[in-house]
C-alpha cells in the first residue's frame, strides 16, 4: 500500500488537495530502486504507457473509477512534446503510480509519514541545523524543501511539489547527520519568536481590480471548478500556507523538530543500506 492509498484508507485518491491541505502542506517520504524509468517517461509519447498508468491508478487508487484530473496530469507528463522547464508539482501523484507500475520497489513505511510533517517546518529545521552540518548537506536539504524536477529546471508550485536525492546524495546527507545530537541541538537552539530568521513575512499583494472582478464573476456564474483552482493557487502562494497565523510567522518547537529529524535520519539510513533513491512528496 502506497502513501496515497494509506491516506484515504480506501485505496482512493481525492481529485484535488483540500484547501486546508494546501494551506498546510504535508510532507512524506518514500524509497525507490531508481527514478531513471520515471525520468525517461517524461515526454516519452507512449500512449499505451499512459493508458496503463491511468488504468492502474483507477484500479488500485480509485476503486475502479477513473479520475479525469489524474488523466490530465498523466497525459501532461508522458505525452507532452518536450520536458517543460517548470514541472507541475501535481506530477507527484503520477510519479508514485509510475513507480508502482514499473516495479521500482516503492517503500513508504516510515515513522516520518505518521501524522503530519508540515512543509513549513523546513525553514526552522534548516536554520537550527545549518551550523552543525556542512554547507553541501544544507544544499541537499534545500533541494528537498524547495522541490527538484525530474528533467526540467524548477517545480511549478501548484499546492504540491516533489523532490528526490540520489543514493549518493542520501548517503552524503546521512553521513553529515552523524555528528548531530538531536536531543541537544533541537532543545538548545530551537528558533525563538522574533529571531532574525523568523520575522513575519510581509502580506501578499492584494488581487488587482481586474483579478478580483474576474474571480467574483466566476463565483456568480457558479464555475466552482475554476474558482477552486484559483483559490488553491492563491492559498499555495500565501505566506500563511503553513498555518502560521497572523503575520505569516511560524515558530516550530523542539519536539516537532526532533519528530521531523529523527525519522528522517532513520529513513536515510535505510536508503543507504538499500542503495535507494529517496523521494519526497508534498501535497
Amino acid at each position: 500500500m502506497t502513501s496515497l492509498q494509506r491516506e484515504t484508507g480506501t485505496a482512493t485518491m481525492p481529485n484535488r488537495p483540500a484547501l486546508d491541505s494546501v494551506m498546510s502542506i504535508r510532507t512524506s517520504l518514500a524509497l525507490v530502486d531508481s527514478l531513471a524509468p520515471v525520468r525517461a517517461a517524461v515526454a516519452c509519447g507512449d500512449r499505451a504507457l499512459c493508458e496503463a498508468v491511468v488504468a492502474r491508478h483507477a484500479r488500485e487508487f480509485r476503486g475502479g473509477d477513473e479520475d479525469e484530473e489524474f488523466r490530465e496530469w498523466a497525459e501532461g507528463m508522458l505525452l507532452c512534446d518536450s520536458p517543460p522547464d517548470a514541472e507541475p508539482g501535481a506530477w507527484n501523484y503520477v510519479i508514485e503510480v509510475l513507480a508502482v507500475h514499473f516495479g521500482l520497489g516503492w517503500d513508504d513505511d516510515t515513522d516520518f509519514n505518521e501524522g503530519w510533517k508540515h512543509n513549513h517546518v523546513w525553514a526552522d529545521y534548516r536554520s537550527v541545523l545549518e551550523s552543525h552540518i556542512p554547507e553541501a548537506a544544507d544544499r541537499l536539504l534545500a533541494r528537498l524543501e524547495e522541490g527538484r524536477p525530474l528533467r526540467g529546471r524548477q517545480i511549478e508550485h501548484d499546492g504540491c511539489l516533489f523532490s528526490f536525492l540520489t543514493p549518493e546524495e542520501a548517503a552524503e546527507l546521512h553521513a553529515a547527520f552523524a555528528a548531530v545530537d538531536a536531543d541537544a541541538v533541537f532543545v538548545s537552539e530551537s528558533p525563538a519568536e522574533g529571531s532574525a530568521s523568523h520575522q513575519p513575512t510581509p502580506p501578499p499583494a492584494p488581487l488587482t481590480e481586474s483579478e478580483a472582478t474576474d474571480l467574483l464573476q466566476r463565483i456568480l456564474e457558479g464555475d466552482g471548478e475554476a474558482v477552486g483552482d484559483e483559490l488553491r493557487i492563491l492559498f499555495a502562494k500565501h505566506p500563511m500556507m503553513g498555518g502560521a497565523g497572523p503575520g505569516g510567522s511560524h515558530v516550530t518547537d523542539a519536539a516537532e523538530l526532533r519528530d521531523f529529524h529523527n525519522p528522517l535520519v532513520e529513513f536515510l539510513k535505510r536508503a543507504v543500506d538499500r542503495g535507494a533513491t529517496l523521494l519526497l512528496q508534498a501535497s
